[in-house]
């Protein structure tokens, strides 16, 4: 029989990821893209799906006329990137109003030793 070497792959430390999982993720795959999409989303349930209605920007609601709380973590991540200082203050004003429910990060770190 041959022996078979190992190759480099197999041998090598699985690196994981520590960062947690973002509120936002999926959205890309669900918000309107394109403009005729979102001009659809306008007409079919109303200006309350964008925060900046009169440009189309900034949808917030699924296909089904919901507001999705991925779609206003994703408009007020942007909207304060862009310097939107009006959309970012309604983003945040509704996720704190209480229609999302998104953990907040703490930022201290836990000690691995255990007292004793």
């Amino acid at each position: 029989m041959k022996s078979r070497s190992r190759s480099p792959r197999t041998s090598r430390r699985i690196v994981r990821s520590r960062s947690r999982s973002r509120p936002s993720k999926g959205w890309k795959q669900a918000k309107p893209k394109s403009v005729g999409s979102r001009q659809a989303l306008k007409e079919k349930c109303g200006s309350r799906c964008f925060l900046l209605p009169s440009k189309l920007k900034f949808p917030i609601c699924n296909k089904n006329c919901k507001v999705d709380c991925r779609g206003l973590v994703a408009a007020k991540s942007r909207a304060g990137e862009w310097k939107y200082r009006t959309v970012y203050k309604k983003a945040n004003a509704m996720i704190n109003k209480g229609s999302c429910t998104i953990k907040s990060r703490s930022r201290t770190r836990r000690s691995r030793r255990s007292k004793k």
